[in-house]
């Protein structure tokens, strides 16, 4: 019996290096191919691994596709049908994908058992990914796969899900993992009497999602997608009771951002071109947010990815230290900076396919308008809340501003504290490209689109045309005036703006008795709304707003009469003022 097995294993290993060699000659200039990424695996006994294969053209151009996956000798491992490889017995061969005529192979390396893996009696239960990395506030969906021999392993739903500790993360049904606070924990599947588990490290540096509050909130997962045009994604939602539990549940479905693609009631968004969009579930009262950038890889036809280098600045001999490098096509999340570049922890940029002709390398610093307190960063320019410089270099020579081929995503975080001390509305938050002359900051919003700010995650995303220094804006400030404690006002007042006639700038002062969601709103002599200076719940006390004379843009607006109104759900009051320039 060896000796027939040992006679099969030898014509198999011949067949396959035949297959293998005339494979290569027949693709090595031939198109359209296969091609599996990575190119080579090694793996130990009870590992697992997702391989994906791309679809080369007649024009080089590379798109991801689904094919048949084999392992030959298939004693070595298990395919399930998303090209989730599991390693089962060390030895050597070759992994294969096909699709109709075309196949493509990488070599693949199973070493002993050196982790702890049991492979005992069957039926048994196996999750995948088995161990992995991630950070707070991203998320990840595990499978469970259900084997009855070596030979046979399926997908399958299983009955139930766990983590301990329980604290750096929330586990849905569906296997969806939430990574909350840093650490390092343990998630078990169960079925009937079966178990499996996986080793999760969730990494607590550089999120930018630590002042998500958890309590009462929704969740949409996955949290953060990037996907190929022509793709389906399904989005879920979740009700955060507390710190420890979730609730399934059902949502009203929108997104904002640009068109990338139709979303249903169900929460299914199928992609057709590229860009980014925010996914919103709204519960009740309550919404949650998740961002996908939907990628299209035939956008390139040079069938080149340019490198881009992600540098910051170093007291090392180069000046520089290389914090990361990425192609064309990916997404840089921006972690790990410290301070007091951390603020900048949680942002990302996605380089879009044919976005660069070079390739080239970006140093990554705080604006000359930025301000190191110690413990805190502030900024100079009125309304200012968060800022970054993004220099360009091609050859190691400064190229400001520097134009992309295909603008860029940008998500910059900030920080709800800091919204609330200078009393800015995050809705009123924009994307603004900036200049400095001595101590003078000018800011201009020319080759900035599509900017959607994120209340959820504290984020603000835009599509940008060049890079150079970029801030983050908002209105004029609301301000509490200070009063006595016990003093408590006994109605609703709406005072004269001052200075009237005004330029540029004007005070409008407002009491409000109560807890109020409060609104106040400019308006032209034709009765069209200007701005709205504030839009956001209040406590009583005494305020003021300042007006600018500029428009929801952020546009100067014309000399003449103008009125503002302050309405409360029991309070409404208009008042007259004059702009002269």
């Amino acid at each position: 019996m060896e000796s027939v097995m040992s006679k099969r294993y030898i014509v198999a290993m011949i067949a396959l290096i035949l297959m293998g060699i005339g494979s290569l000659f027949a693709q090595e200039n031939t198109y359209p191919q296969l091609q599996i990424q990575p190119e080579e695996v090694q793996l130990g006994v009870g590992d697992s691994l997702q391989l994906h294969v791309f679809y080369v053209d007649s024009n080089e151009i590379v798109t991801d596709t689904t094919a048949t996956w084999s392992v030959i000798p298939d004693s070595l491992g298990s395919f399930s049908s998303s090209g989730y490889f599991y390693a089962r017995a060390e030895g050597q061969g070759y992994i294969y994908a096909s699709l109709g005529d075309l196949t493509d192979s990488i070599t693949v390396e199973i070493e002993s058992d050196d982790g702890g893996h049991h492979h005992g009696s069957f039926p048994r239960l196996v999750i995948v990914p088995q161990q992995f990395e991630i950070s707070i506030g991203d998320s990840l969906q595990l499978h469970a796969f259900y084997m009855t021999s070596m030979m046979s392993m399926t997908d399958t739903v299983v009955s139930g899900w766990s983590l301990t500790p329980d604290s750096i993360g929330t586990l849905t049904n569906e296997g969806w993992f939430f990574a909350k606070a840093a650490g390092e924990g343990t998630i078990t599947a169960q079925l009937d009497t079966l178990q499996a588990s996986a080793e999760v490290s969730v990494e607590g540096e550089g999120s930018g999602h630590e002042n998500w509050d958890t309590s009462q909130h929704v969740l949409v997962l996955p949290s953060d997608t990037v996907a190929e045009v022509g793709s389906t994604i399904h989005f879920q939602v979740q009700f955060i009771l507390n710190q420890d539990s979730l609730v399934d549940t059902t949502a009203q479905w929108s997104m904002r951002g640009m068109p990338v693609g139709s979303l249903n009631d169900s929460g299914d968004l199928t992609l057709s071109s590229a860009g980014y969009a925010l996914i919103d579930a709204q519960v009740g009262d309550y919404t949650g947010s998740a961002l996908v950038v939907a990628t299209d890889s035939t956008a390139d036809t040079t069938g080149v990815r340019n490198n881009i280098t992600i540098t910051r600045d170093s007291h090392n001999p180069q000046g520089y230290s290389v914090m990361k490098q990425i192609k064309e096509g990916e997404l840089w999340k921006i972690g790990g900076l410290p301070h007091p570049m951390n603020v900048l922890n949680g942002g990302g940029i996605y380089f879009p396919y044919g976005s660069l002709s070079e390739d080239i390398r970006i140093n990554v610093s705080l604006p000359g308008f930025a301000h190191d307190n110690g413990d805190s960063v502030t900024y100079g320019p009125h309304g200012v809340v968060a800022g970054v410089d993004f220099q360009v270099m091609v050859d190691d020579t400064v190229s400001e501003p520097y134009y992309f081929n295909t603008p860029l995503i940008v998500g910059l975080p900030f920080k709800r504290g800091l919204l609330r001390h200078l009393g800015i509305d995050p809705t009123t938050l924009g994307l603004y490209f900036t200049t400095m002359q001595g101590d003078t900051v000018s800011f201009d919003s020319t080759g900035i689109q599509y900017t959607t700010v994120d209340s959820s995650w504290n984020m603000i995303f835009s599509s940008v045309a060049h890079f150079s220094s970029l801030a983050v804006r908002g209105n004029p400030t609301t301000t509490k005036t200070d009063q006595p404690e016990n003093r408590i006002p006994s109605g609703y007042v709406l005072s004269q703006n001052y200075p009237n006639p005004f330029n540029p700038v004007t005070q409008i002062q407002y009491v409000i008795p109560k807890q109020s969601h409060v609104r106040i709103t400019v308006y032209n002599m034709l009765g069209q709304q200007v701005k709205t200076l504030v839009n956001s719940d209040q406590p009583a006390g005494s305020y003021h707003v300042l007006w600018d004379g500029t428009n929801q843009q952020d546009l100067p607006v014309a000399s003449g009469m103008y009125f503002y109104r302050l309405e409360t759900a029991h309070f409404n009051q208009m008042k007259k003022m004059v702009l002269l320039r």
